[in-house]
């Protein structure tokens, strides 16, 4: 684009669409929000004056038709994503997709063509690559710094306190994907993203905690299984009843040593398979990507959804390819159905899946 700074009209201000709304607002010199747009006319302007006082409309067709929109962040809930972004597509926008891409594979196949086809690009909003830890892990397998990696484990629970606040639609599997699609998603985006493409995955899962609604999630606990192509192996540890100041980790293992990242973003490295290594290397702060100046440590802080907002500013602003573009919001998306598929059918299921594809 040859303008030097992007034009934002935001899809729905409620949940991480505010901290969206911070975001954006942090990176004035970049960007800019143009207009908001949500179906609740309180939530739109409350949104609008989050962002300047700009102009608010409860009508996703007025957004598009603005020329000073350039692109879209849409973080609507998942059943509504699908359409909105093939309507942007059609209106030549550019578009930020909250996580999940959409629920159903058909809907992502559909939202994928439709960017193809205008030219769009299309960027899926997972925090984690833009954690500078992250980064640094991601590093270690590729160039084999601690050997080949072998095993990955990680722990990924929804917090109670937050679903209380959560609207209907997040117990209506058909609305939200369940626990695995709105969730664990970033998970299953996490493990291929780190380790390759996937040969099988087998899963358990079901309704423990949630017992009194209807409809209620069918996987509020969750356990997956994987084994990747590359030969390693994996475990999800999920659920939808995370306890208060309860922090998840995931733990990467090597042939040489291994990694553990904490949910708040510091990182171990262990040293010392086949020997004894007393030395562990307690890694707190790690900048961005060529800058270890920056304290951008987490990808569940706000800087984490910083780094990657501004991300996919650049990617507009500069012609380049996104980080997570919308196939990974696919792939991830495929790796969360054979999980259900599993779990529903008691059987371990190989990707890639097979039409007709699985749905609520």
């Amino acid at each position: 684009m040859a303008k030097d700074r992007l034009r934002v009209g935001m899809v729905c201000g409620a949940g991480i669409g505010a901290n969206h709304v911070s975001c954006w607002m942090s990176l004035e010199k970049q960007a800019k929000i143009t207009a908001v747009m949500d179906v609740d006319q309180e939530l739109a302007k409350n949104t609008a004056h989050m962002a300047g006082d700009v102009p608010w409309t409860t009508s996703l067709d007025e957004l598009l038709a603005r020329d000073d929109v350039d692109a879209v962040d849409i973080c609507s809930p998942p059943f509504a994503h699908a359409d909105q972004v093939v309507a942007a597509a059609k209106a030549g926008k550019h578009v930020l997709c909250e996580k999940p891409f959409t629920i159903n594979l058909d809907d992502a196949d559909r939202a994928l063509a439709a960017c193809k086809q205008a030219g769009v690009k299309l960027m899926i909003a997972f925090p984690r690559p833009h954690s500078a830890a992250v980064r640094r892990v991601k590093e270690m397998v590729e160039t084999g710094e601690l050997g080949k990696p072998i095993r990955i484990y990680s722990s990924h629970h929804m917090r109670g306190e937050w679903l209380r606040k959560r609207t209907g639609w997040f117990w209506d599997p058909k609305k939200s994907g369940g626990t695995a699609i709105e969730g664990v998603i970033h998970d299953f985006h996490f493990l291929p993203w780190l380790f390759g493409p996937v040969e099988r995955i087998y899963a358990e899962a079901g309704t423990f905690i949630y017992t009194d609604r209807e409809p209620t999630l069918p996987d509020d606990q969750l356990v997956v299984l994987w084994r990747f192509k590359n030969g390693a192996i994996g475990i999800i540890d999920g659920g939808a009843n995370q306890p208060s100041n309860y922090g998840g980790h995931t733990s990467i293992f090597f042939t040489e040593g291994g990694v553990r990242l904490e949910r708040g973003g510091e990182m171990r490295i262990h040293r010392g398979m086949k020997a004894y290594h007393p030395a562990v290397e307690e890694v707190h702060h790690f900048g961005r990507m060529g800058d270890d100046t920056d304290l951008i440590t987490s990808a569940y802080h706000p800087s984490g959804h910083v780094g990657e907002i501004a991300h996919f500013a650049d990617c507009v602003l500069n012609d380049k390819p996104p980080l997570t573009p919308g196939e990974e919001g696919r792939y991830a998306l495929e790796c969360a159905w054979a999980a259900i598929l599993s779990f529903r059918t008691h059987q371990p299921v190989t990707l890639p899946l097979k039409k007709p594809y699985p749905s609520y």
